[in-house]
Formats: structure tokens, C-alpha cells, sequence
């Protein structure tokens, strides 16, 4: 399934890969376990496909998240991304205020909303958005 995700939001993008955004590496919200996640089917296609992906989960332990995927999480605070997904529900993303959130996707960029984490919010600016 996370193949699948990240192989839709590509074609969104008109198959041309940019800067991606993976919010939540956990198995499910507000737990720190690692285990079973199905984010990381996600970022390995992301991979695949060609993107600069970034990780994001506050609750995940940054050394495990680093050896599980490679790479450093870092704090979805600020950056301008092509994609950004929200992979996990934490309470934490649930907290976003709506300029938080528009400020994470680049003009043109779009918002998959996996998880229905922000699915009743209306964004200052017009952002392309996808949801399951």
C-alpha cells in the first residue's frame, strides 16, 4: 500500500520528483514504536522515484529512527516541501495550526493526508490536497 501511496502522489506531481516530507515513522499514533511501520514502504518508493526525502516524528526515538531509516528525523517546523505526507497521527501534527501546516508545502506542492489528520481544515492558500 505505501508503494502505492507514494507511486499516486508522483503522478500528481506529473512523475517529477522534488522534496518530500514523511510526518510519522511510528506503527501508530502516539506511540514510539518503530515496528511494523508502514511508512517506511512509503519512503523507499519515495527513494526509489528519485525524492530528497525528509523524516519528521516527535515522538519516535531519533537514534532508532536514524539506524531504521538512515537517515536524522528532524522537527516539522519549517521548510517548503513538494509533498508532505501525514503518515501518522500524532497529536502533535493534529496540533498544526493552519498556517503551520501551508507553510510546510511549497506553491504547487501538494498535501496527502493519509490518516484524515486534517481533513476538516480550510488552508490560507490553495494547496493541492489528497487524502485515502
Amino acid at each position: 500500500m505505501g508503494a502505492w501511496v507514494a507511486d499516486r502522489l508522483h503522478e500528481r506531481r506529473g512523475g517529477a520528483p522534488g522534496r518530500a516530507l514523511v510526518m510519522g515513522l511510528t506503527f501508530k499514533e502516539n506511540v514510539p514504536d518503530l515496528r511494523n511501520s508502514r511508512s517506511a514502504d512509503i519512503i523507499r518508493r519515495l527513494d526509489e522515484l528519485g525524492y530528497d526525502v525528509t523524516l519528521a516524528d516527535p515522538i519516535a526515538d531519533p537514534e532508532e529512527a536514524s539506524r531504521a531509516y538512515g537517515r536524522v528525523p528532524v522537527a516539522a517546523e519549517s521548510g517548503a516541501y513538494d509533498v508532505v505526507i501525514g503518515a501518522v497521527a500524532h497529536d502533535a501534527y493534529r496540533r498544526l495550526s493552519n498556517d503551520q501546516l501551508a507553510a510546510l508545502v511549497a506553491e504547487g506542492g501538494t498535501l496527502a493526508d493519509l490518516k484524515g489528520i486534517w481533513r476538516d481544515r480550510t488552508l490560507a492558500r490553495k494547496i493541492d490536497r489528497w487524502a485515502l
